[in-house]
């Protein structure tokens, strides 16, 4: 019980980290800060994706979608392109939705259902998370 709860104040510690290095903007104002910016955030997105992977409820939910590492960077992705590139409830939603077993089944049956192409959907699911967030929900979406 107590290695589980260490474990859960690390993965929240980690992803805290990552996502307040995710979230800075990149300067545009001069070609080789950016180009090291946007390496930077290539592997800031790995190691999000490393350590959700080291997660066993996030292990779970992958092998009942059959969905894997770039299903995670393709969701995380899609609800930045959406408006869950933001911060809500100390959460940066897109990263923070792809690091918890609840949001990311609900973004699975999205992404692999039969809509999980269409620009709504996403727009809907960004916004929900959003406020699941915001609100401090826990469980399931």
């Amino acid at each position: 019980m107590i290695a589980a709860l260490i474990r859960s104040f690390r993965k929240s510690n980690e992803l805290k980290r990552i996502s307040k290095l995710m979230a800075k903007p990149i300067d545009r104002s001069n070609m080789s800060a950016m180009l090291a910016q946007m390496g930077q955030k290539d592997k800031l997105e790995n190691e999000l994706v490393a350590l959700c992977l080291k997660d066993e409820g996030i292990r779970l939910v992958l092998d009942k979608h059959g969905a894997d590492e770039a299903d995670l960077k393709a969701i995380r992705d899609r609800l930045s392109l959406h408006g869950a590139g933001q911060w809500a409830g100390g959460h940066l939603v897109s990263a923070s939705s792809i690091a918890y077993a609840a949001p990311l089944d609900y973004l699975l049956d999205i992404y692999k259902g039969p809509y999980g192409a269409e620009k709504e959907i996403w727009d809907s699911a960004a916004y929900r998370l959003v406020e699941y967030f915001e609100r401090g929900e826990t469980g399931e979406v």
